[in-house]
């Protein structure tokens, strides 16, 4: 391993990316540890974005259809009927054209890469790894009740914004290990500790992608990495591998409970199981064909599928819980970037990982695996990008410099994209923090400070919403009654297309409104059923159109809502 002094100054600011994308964390924020990290990618997006545009002038295929690709998606956003949301995304939200941009251009980065960087990146990587996996075991020998590492749902998740995050970065770790474990070294059997530690971890997240992944990954890279040339060698190092995995599992047995992904396995049951991802990847296939070229935008999944759910779904995802995502890469760009979107980034993956070798491109396997049946993120898609292109074999010669000692075009516009992007990331997290601020003391100056910091957003506004109603139930005073429901309506216009905001009107309108009740109920209704139109299965409309029929006296009405509650699985209470 290259001293740090050897590695020339970018490729060291690279390898510190990929290690704070595993890792940032700041305390007193409300979206939780999505934010910092959200914050680090738009830093180094712009300058991501001149390497890959420079790449694709010299000549380099992966390039040139990772530009294809975001020229489509950017159409597909601007074409969306959402620009701003398709393009930028939500608050709390990673998901959106600015997104597909950080990935595709921290691949470029790590296509940028010098020998001393890329053989830097494992050791940084590997060691951003290891802190989620130390902070994981606290987490779950000690299970906080509060705090940034609070298990969730008995599913540990390090310092990664969810445990499945988690679950991939352990499952690249067990896919690089096993590959180490069948290098020529002479120390290979040091690195079987990794493969244990990982091994438990993959498990304690709960994520049964992530486990599956991780393990085959784990066993089939000792073979590839010493060929077929000598099986001996292959059932010693293979075997050690297996060994090895038994001995995570004994290791996570005690921490373990049935949200661990062994017990997931075996049950074959509970939210987020299979059933549940096949129903969103047909209503996602019967969405394409009435938008098949540019599809719905970056960022549309929900938008293009709500209205397919199912009740069958319901059941097993829980009330009112859409999938913001496919869980699955390639069904997530059809939809979302139709036909062209899907090919241009089938022809960049096929460019980038035939030309991909060693430990980063195995490491970005098992990351890349877990995303068939999970959500991309922040959290994982420009680290796994960033190690597929650092693993490139593909040469291609640097621009050769001009006369003159000024610095060039490129490098400028770069750095003033880096600033760009660290003002918006500085601004995204002064705004969380206030948020967190005012939804931890109830308190709207700080949610309208944080709206001033960002561009106009619903789930924002639903917060002020949500703060003015808590104010507004603890006295008769009218001003945060009439705010929380400016605010409610101020959130569907905002963003029309979410069943869960207009069903929050509705419930302000008839809960804080004035005026005669038959106008109250009927304002409340008409909230409730358009919610109910964009999401069929929406239990918290189903609960609000019972209720305004209980109110006005229609039993029979009122049962039949009470029917089709139950057919989703959340029968109202008796009485």
């Amino acid at each position: 391993m290259p001293f740090a002094g050897d590695v020339p100054a970018a490729d060291l600011a690279i390898c510190a990316y990929a290690t704070g994308l595993l890792v940032v964390w700041s305390p007193g924020l409300n979206a939780g540890l999505l934010t910092p990290r959200t914050a680090l990618a738009y830093m180094a997006t712009g300058p991501g974005l001149v390497v890959l545009a420079g790449l694709a002038r010299r000549g380099d295929r992966g390039a040139r259809w990772a530009v294809a690709f975001l020229a489509v998606a950017f159409a597909s956003a601007v074409l969306s009927g959402a620009a701003r949301i398709s393009l930028l995304g939500s608050y709390q939200q990673d998901r959106g054209w600015i997104y597909l941009a950080a990935a595709l251009g921290a691949w470029a980065l790590g296509r940028r890469l010098g020998p001393a960087g890329r053989r830097l990146l494992p050791v940084a990587v590997l060691a951003g790894v290891v802190v989620n996996v130390v902070m994981a075991f606290l987490e779950a020998i000690t299970k906080p009740l509060t705090g940034p590492l609070v298990s969730v749902s008995g599913r540990v998740q390090g310092l990664a914004p969810e445990s499945l995050f988690l679950g991939g970065y352990v499952a690249g770790a067990l896919a690089l290990t096993g590959l180490l474990v069948g290098g020529r070294g002479r120390r290979w059997y040091g690195w079987l500790v990794g493969i244990v530690a990982f091994t438990a971890v993959d498990n304690l997240t709960g994520s049964r992608g992530a486990l599956a992944a991780g393990l085959v990954l784990a066993l089939i890279a000792p073979v590839v990495a010493i060929g077929r040339g000598d099986r001996r060698r292959v059932a010693v190092r293979t075997g050690a591998v297996a060994l090895a995995i038994v001995l995570g599992f004994l290791l996570s047995g005690p921490l373990a409970n049935d949200a661990s992904g062994a017990g997931r396995l075996g049950s074959g049951a509970g939210s987020g199981g299979l059933a549940a991802r096949v129903t969103m990847w047909k209503a996602g296939a019967a969405a394409v064909v009435d938008r098949p070229v540019l599809g719905y935008g970056p960022g549309r999944f929900r938008v293009a599928t709500s209205a397919r759910t199912t009740a069958a779904f319901t059941r097993s995802e829980g009330p009112d819980r859409l999938y913001f995502d496919a869980h699955n890469v390639a069904v997530e760009q059809l939809v979302t970037t139709g036909v062209l979107g899907l090919v241009a980034v089938a022809g960049f993956a096929w460019c980038a990982a035939r030309a991909a070798r060693g430990p980063m491109a195995w490491f970005a396997v098992g990351v890349v695996a877990t995303w068939l049946l999970e959500p991309v993120s922040i959290s994982t898609g420009p680290l796994a990008l960033l190690a597929l292109g650092a693993a490139s074999t593909i040469i291609i010669p640097a621009p050769r410099p001009r006369g003159g000692r000024g610095l060039r075009p490129a490098v400028v516009v770069g750095v003033l994209l880096a600033a760009v992007g660290l003002a918006a990331g500085s601004c995204l997290v002064a705004a969380d923090a206030l948020v967190h601020q005012g939804v931890e003391g109830v308190r709207v100056d700080r949610i309208r400070a944080a709206q001033r910091l960002l561009p106009p957003d619903a789930v924002l506004s639903d917060l002020e919403a949500q703060v003015y109603g808590s104010i507004a139930r603890l006295g008769p005073a009218p001003g945060p009654r009439h705010a929380a429901i400016a605010a409610s309506r101020r959130t569907v216009r905002l963003d029309p297309t979410r069943p869960l905001w207009w069903t929050n009107l509705g419930f302000a309108e008839g809960d804080l409104g004035f005026g005669p009740k038959r106008e109250l109920l009927a304002r409340s209704e008409r909230a409730f059923r358009e919610g109910l139109r964009l999401d069929p299965w929406s239990v918290a409309a189903m609960d609000g159109l019972r209720r305004i029929a209980l109110a006005q006296g229609d039993a029979a009405e009122a049962r039949s809502w009470a029917r089709r509650m139950c057919e989703a699985g959340s029968c109202p209470p008796k009485g």
